[in-house]
């Protein structure tokens, strides 16, 4: 293969590998951190349906279900519900532990009840339904 050849699948490597995440500030202030994920070559992202045919519910054991997972940078999180009895919580280690809604990274609930969150860079993620004592009841994970 010639050189510009590698050098242009290098750029496109290299480009792919950047992640925007997003922080919210005071007020309605939203600031954007640039970062930089490593991805094993030769690994291709994965879509993880959370939850597997069971989907985001009530019930289901989502610690056991994470570690049957390899979840690496780039993986994409499917949470398959019903958008009128749960959502999805975004959160940090304290708040999944104490099952609060203070300050939450994220909170989704579209329409569809259909949501796919791509994991940007490494570290735990945390996630929960707030919806009612859902996340009391179990519906919440970690990756």
């Amino acid at each position: 293969m010639g050189k510009e050849k590698l050098a242009i699948i290098f750029l496109l490597i290299a480009a792919s590998m950047v992640q925007h995440t997003w922080a919210r500030a005071s007020g309605d202030l939203i600031i954007e951190k640039e970062k930089v994920s490593v991805i094993k070559a030769g690994t291709e992202p994965t879509t993880h349906a959370v939850g597997d045919d069971k989907g985001w519910d009530v019930g289901v054991d989502y610690k056991a279900w994470a570690a049957s997972k390899d979840i690496r940078v780039g993986d994409e999180m499917y949470f398959r519900y019903d958008n009128t009895k749960h959502n999805v919580y975004i959160v940090k280690a304290k708040q999944f532990e104490e099952c609060s809604t203070i300050d939450p990274i994220g909170v989704y609930s579209p329409g569809c009840g259909n949501l796919a969150i791509t994991i940007g860079a490494p570290g735990d993620h945390y996630y929960f339904s707030a919806v009612g004592d859902d996340c009391q009841k179990g519906m919440k994970i970690f990756v």
